[in-house]
């Protein structure tokens, strides 16, 4: 079995920090500021996701982790040492207990699978015995025993990115980055890599930063993620906390891709207008609300309550989404069951029909 127990494992709370970070890209003959003013601290343990559309500075904000950028300005600290000023062999040490996984694998073709996971251990001068075994335990670990003589053209991309993956942990790396290493591939496979840094991460304690730009990429595996635009952070925090709540109009953008807060026009329009006129949202705000206290609402029987659509996910336990329900009886009833959906941490909201008119 693949170990990693020889890893520091007396670390500060964060294992990268970024302060004040901006970085500058000359480019005909005028300078692009592709990271403005960025400050960002990554706890030690964490599956982190950086999120953003193309352009937002994702790819080289990461780079500045493993030391194939410099910042313009600003302090890049990992591990409690600030990289910025930090001696060349310091940078290239800490660089060793990094790892990189990307998007398209940069395996060598001429290789073999064993062959381009040993590689970086040949680079170091590991003794050749010592290479094999190290080699043939991470293939066990991401489950490529059996193609450790297979060239890389007969590989699934979903193979060849476990590949990349494990060449990755060759160092015992406290830090692994992935660049973007799951958009080449197809959902199954994307969920089955996931799995695999999810379990890296649950295992061995492995800071994991997830670049991307898929949200179900963030929903499935980020404990946490950052928001960027135009260079800088624009909202960070715990990924359900974000999912529930968006503030920053990327990130709405991103959260409206996986739930609509919207009810679809066309099911609006499917209802009667005395339906339309008792139609509510439903949300559920924290893990203890569920679809159990509707259930008793409805075994009452003091409302008539219909679920008409629902949109919702489960992010690392928590219940996001909306429930858009027709809730119908005496004033009375309804405001009784208003209250008892609150006190079951479910918020209602009545829906005016009159925010359909102008939709298409």
């Amino acid at each position: 079995m693949y170990s990693m127990d020889s890893r520091q494992s007396d670390r500060e709370d964060d294992m990268i920090r970024f302060q004040h970070i901006t970085k500058s890209f000359s480019q005909r003959q005028s300078n692009v500021l592709a990271l403005d003013d960025i400050t960002l601290e990554i706890p030690k343990g964490e599956i982190f996701g950086l999120i953003g559309h193309s352009g937002a500075g994702k790819s080289t904000l990461v780079r500045l982790i493993n030391a194939l950028e410099t910042p313009t300005s600003g302090s890049v600290f990992i591990d409690g040492r600030d990289l910025t000023q930090a001696s060349p062999q310091a940078v290239r040490q800490q660089k060793k207990k990094i790892g990189m996984v990307f998007q398209h694998f940069n395996l060598l073709e001429n290789r073999t699978v064993a062959e381009n996971v040993g590689l970086p251990l040949l680079l170091n001068g590991v003794k050749k015995s010592e290479r094999k075994k190290i080699v043939d335990d991470l293939l066990d670990y991401v489950g490529l025993k059996d193609k450790k003589d297979v060239y890389p053209r007969a590989l699934s991309g979903g193979q060849k990115q476990r590949v990349g993956i494990a060449r990755a942990l060759t160092n015992r790396p406290d830090i692994l980055l992935c660049d973007e290493a799951t958009s080449a591939l197809d959902p199954q496979t994307t969920r089955s890599i996931l799995d695999l840094l999810k379990r890296i991460n649950r295992e061995h304690g492995v800071t994991i930063v997830i670049v991307t730009h898929e949200m179900s990429v963030v929903t499935y595996a980020c404990h946490s993620l950052a928001v960027m635009s135009g260079g800088r952070v624009v909202e960070q925090g715990r990924t359900p906390a974000l999912f529930k709540a968006p503030t920053h109009p990327v990130t709405r953008q991103f959260v409206n891709a996986i739930i609509h807060q919207k009810l679809p026009v066309t099911v609006f329009r499917s209802l009667s207008q005395t339906d339309a006129d008792h139609l509510y949202r439903l949300e559920f705000l924290n893990p203890t609300a569920n679809e159990q206290a509707l259930t008793q609402l409805i075994r009452r029987g003091e409302v008539e309550l219909s679920i008409i659509f629902a949109n919702m996910i489960d992010i690392q336990g928590d219940i996001i989404g909306h429930m858009f329900v027709i809730l119908k009886g005496q004033e009375q009833e309804i405001a009784n069951a208003l209250e008892y959906l609150s006190s079951q941490n479910i918020k209602a909201v009545q829906i005016d029909p009159r925010e359909f008119q102008h939709d298409d």
